[in-house]
C-alpha cells in the first residue's frame, strides 16, 4: 500500500496528493478516493526519491554540527532541558547554575505508543510557527506523493529519519540539531545559537594533540588484549590472565580513588578497535580538564581527563553525556565507509 494512502486511511488530510479525489461520509469521514493512472509505459527502474547520498550529506551535516556546538556551547555536558514551546526556545543547564538559551524549531517527534515518527507540520499539538522549518521542507517536496518529506508519517528506518532531520536543519540554516527526551517522548529540535552566547573556552592545541594521543595509545594497547584473547594467543586464552593485564595497563592511563572503572572483561569485538571509530574530538570540561569524545556507531564514548603527575591522566567516562546528542547511524548502503 503506497505511504499516502495508508496515511490517508489513518485520517491524515495532508498526505493526500493534488488530484486525488475524496468521498467522505455525513461524519466528515475518507469513504472513497479516486485517482487516474497515466497510461504511458514506465521506465524499467525508477529513480529514487530519496538518494543515498542525499540522506549520507544528512547524517554528516548532524555529526559535524554536534561537534562544533560541543566545541562552542559544551552541548552534551548539560544537566537538564526545557522546551520552551511559547518562546519557540530551548533552555539547557549546566552546573554552577549556567543556563543556556537557544531559539528551537520543532521538526519532528518519536513516540511507541504513536507508531512511530510524525513530522511537526501534521502535529497538531505543535504550534505552525514552531513548524515552519520542516513546513518548508514539506512543501519543496509536496509533488511527490512517494516523498517522505511530504508523509505525515513516513515509513523509514530510524537512521534514515535522522538524517533526513540533519538535511533539513542544513536547508534552513540552523546551527544544530538536538533530542529532547521525556516520558518515552523523543522531540526532534532544529536549534539556532544567536550572536550573544558566551562561547565555551578553548583547549590549545598541545593540549588537544597530547589527550588524543593518550586516548589513541591507550585505546591501541587495550585492543591488542582483546585481539590476544579472542584468538587464544599470546598465553590470554583464560579470562583472570587477560583481566590482570588489562588491569596493568589500565593503571598507566588512569588516576580514580575508586575501583568503578577497573577492567573486568575481555569483548570481542573490542571497544577499542580503531576501525570502528567514526569521529574523535577534543574540548574543555566545565568541570575542569578535557572531555575525548570518540563516535561509534550511534553512541559516543566520553573519557574525561585531567593533568596530573606530569602529564594528562583519564580520570572518568561519563555514561550520561550527551544524551541530547545523536550520532546517525552509517545507512545500509554505505557498506562500512
Amino acid at each position: 500500500m503506497l505511504n499516502w494512502l495508508r496515511s490517508a486511511l489513518a485520517g491524515d488530510d495532508h498526505a493526500i496528493p493534488a488530484g486525488v479525489q475524496t468521498t467522505r461520509d455525513a461524519d466528515g469521514r475518507i469513504v472513497s478516493l479516486e485517482a487516474t493512472l497515466g497510461t504511458a509505459p514506465r521506465a524499467a527502474t525508477a529513480a529514487p526519491t530519496m538518494i543515498d547520498t542525499d540522506l549520507d550529506e544528512g547524517r554528516r551535516w548532524i555529526e559535524a554540527a554536534n561537534e562544533r556546538l560541543v566545541q562552542t556551547h559544551h552541548l552534551g555536558s548539560e544537566t537538564s532541558f526545557t522546551l520552551d514551546q511559547h518562546a519557540g526556545a530551548l533552555i539547557l543547564r549546566f552546573e554552577d547554575h549556567v543556563e543556556v538559551r537557544l531559539a528551537a524549531q520543532v521538526l519532528a517527534t518519536w513516540s511507541p505508543s504513536e507508531n512511530g515518527f510524525l513530522w511537526a507540520w501534521a502535529n497538531p499539538s505543535i504550534r505552525s510557527d514552531l513548524a515552519s522549518d520542516i513546513a518548508s521542507v514539506r512543501d519543496r517536496h509536496a509533488d511527490d506523493a512517494l516523498d517522505p518529506r511530504a508523509t505525515a508519517r513516513p515509513d523509514i528506518t530510524y537512521a534514515e529519519m535522522v538524517a533526513l532531520m540533519g538535511l533539513a536543519c542544513r536547508d534552513a540554516k540552523a546551527d544544530g540539531f538536538y533530542r529532547c527526551i521525556a516520558d518515552g517522548m523523543q522531540v526532534f529540535l532544529a536549534i539556532r545559537t544567536g550572536s550573544g552566547d558566551p562561547p565555551a573556552s578553548v583547549p590549545n592545541r598541545c593540549d588537544v594533540e597530547e589527550a588524543m594521543d593518550v586516548m589513541r595509545r591507550y585505546d591501541a594497547e587495550m585492543f591488542e588484549i582483546d585481539r590476544l584473547h579472542a584468538a587464544g594467543e599470546g598465553g590470554l586464552d583464560g579470562l583472570a590472565r587477560t583481566v590482570q593485564l588489562k588491569k596493568t595497563v589500565h593503571d598507566r592511563y588512569w588516576t580514580r580513588e575508586d575501583s568503578y572503572w577497573d577492567p573486568c572483561s575481555a569483548a570481542w569485538p573490542s571497544d577499542h578497535d580503531p576501525d570502528v571509530f567514526r569521529r574523535r574530538f577534543v574540548t574543555t570540561h566545565d568541570a575542569g580538564g578535557l572531555l575525548c569524545i570518540t563516535v561509534t556507531g550511534m553512541h559516543a564514548r566520553v573519557h574525561h581527563l585531567r593533568r596530573m603527575d606530569g602529564g594528562l591522566r583519564i580520570v572518568d567516562q561519563l555514561v550520561d553525556w550527551g544524551e541530547g546528542l545523536l550520532w546517525p547511524a552509517q545507512l545500509a548502503h554505505a557498506g562500512g565507509r
